[in-house]
């Protein structure tokens, strides 16, 4: 059984040391955003032990002037990933868990697990949606 784990802790370090060594790069943007959040974010390939996958870490600051609900009208962060013809390989959204207060941050994570290697490029929304 320790055997397993070692070997499963060892293989997803080796595929997180060499998983950008592709030469691949993705490029990412803020595309919209109709919402008073200000959105920064990287992205990093990571290896697991069962392949390797895409994760988009974002960061929003609430820059308005009024307290952000997750009641009634909230915003929805999504994240679109693309392959080189620009055609669609995943695409996900998130809405915070949390209020976000003036000048606070929530952190979103958006995963690609499959088509790691197709993708080129990421694009962020940020919109308003009912609750």
């Amino acid at each position: 059984m320790h055997r397993r784990t070692l070997l499963g802790t060892l293989a997803a370090g080796c595929g997180s040391a060499l998983a950008g060594c592709g030469g691949s790069a993705v490029t990412g943007e803020v595309v919209a955003n109709e919402t008073p959040l200000s959105l920064t974010h990287e992205y990093a390939v990571q290896g697991t032990p069962s392949g390797t996958r895409l994760v988009v870490d974002v960061t929003a600051e609430n820059d308005g002037t009024d307290r952000i609900t997750t009641e009634g009208r909230v915003p929805e962060l999504a994240c679109t990933f693309l392959d080189d013809d620009g055609e669609q390989l995943y695409r996900s959204g998130l809405e915070p868990r949390d209020p976000i207060g003036v000048g606070a941050t929530s952190a979103f994570e958006f995963a690609l697990s499959t088509s790691v290697s197709e993708a080129e490029r990421y694009e962020l929304t940020a919109t308003w949606t009912e609750d």
